[in-house]
C-alpha cells in the first residue's frame, strides 16, 4: 500500500498533463487491435477490451474491473496484454518485473520474445519501476504480457506538459500493434497451461 500512496501523492502534486503517450497511445493501439479483430476474428478465442482508469492511484480502474467482470476469467485460458505508453521514441519493452515485487512469469515473457522474433521486431525485457495495470492483473492470478516503450530508459514525456501528440513516436505504437497481433496468434495456438 505504500507504493499506491506514493503514486497517488505524485499524481496529486503534479500538474495535469496532456497524456498523449501515457496513455492515449495504449488506447489508440487497442482500438486498432479491435478493428483488426473485427476484420479477422480469432477462432475459438474471446477478446475482451478493457480501458481502465486510475492507474496512477494503484490501478483503481483495473482492480474494480477484475473484481466485477474479470473475476470469472480462468488463468489457464486467459492472457492479459497490457499496453502502457507505447509511443516513446526509443523501443518496445516487455516487463519482467513491475514495481518492487511484481515479477512476471517467464513463460509469458518467452511468449512475447518469440512473438517479437516472428514479427521481426526488437524487444527488450526490462523491469518497470512503477506497477502498471498489468501488475494488478498478475496479482489477480492472470498471466500478463506488459508492453511499453522506453526512450533512454524511461517513458517519453511521462507526466510532463510535453506529452502531446507531436511528441509521440507512432512507429512504436504500430510495432506494439504488430507485436500484440503476433502474441495473440501464438496464444490462440498454445496448449493449456
Amino acid at each position: 500500500m505504500v507504493a499506491a500512496g506514493l503514486l497517488a501523492w505524485q499524481s496529486m502534486s503534479s500538474k495535469t498533463t496532456p497524456g498523449a503517450n501515457d496513455n492515449a497511445t495504449g488506447v489508440a493501439a487497442v482500438l486498432e487491435l479491435a478493428r483488426l479483430r473485427q476484420l479477422d476474428p480469432l477462432s475459438d478465442t474471446r477478446v475482451i477490451l478493457v480501458f481502465p482508469g486510475g492507474e496512477e492511484v494503484g490501478s483503481a480502474g483495473m482492480r474494480a474491473w477484475l473484481r466485477s467482470a474479470g473475476r470469472n476469467l480462468d488463468p489457464r485460458t486467459t492472457l492479459v496484454v497490457n499496453l502502457d505508453a507505447v509511443g516513446s521514441a526509443g523501443h518496445l519493452v516487455v516487463a519482467n518485473r513491475e514495481g518492487l515485487t511484481g515479477r512476471l512469469d517467464l513463460l509469458d515473457l518467452d511468449l512475447a520474445m518469440i512473438a517479437a522474433e516472428r514479427a521481426g521486431l526488437e524487444l527488450q525485457s526490462t523491469a518497470l519501476p512503477n506497477p502498471t495495470d498489468g501488475a494488478a492483473a498478475r496479482a489477480a492470478g492472470l498471466p500478463v504480457v506488459s508492453l511499453a516503450s522506453l526512450d533512454d530508459g524511461w517513458i517519453g514525456h511521462l507526466h510532463r506538459e510535453t506529452d502531446t501528440a507531436e511528441n509521440v513516436e507512432w512507429s512504436t505504437v504500430e510495432d506494439a500493434v504488430r507485436l500484440t497481433e503476433e502474441i495473440t496468434r501464438l496464444w490462440q495456438h498454445r496448449s493449456v497451461r
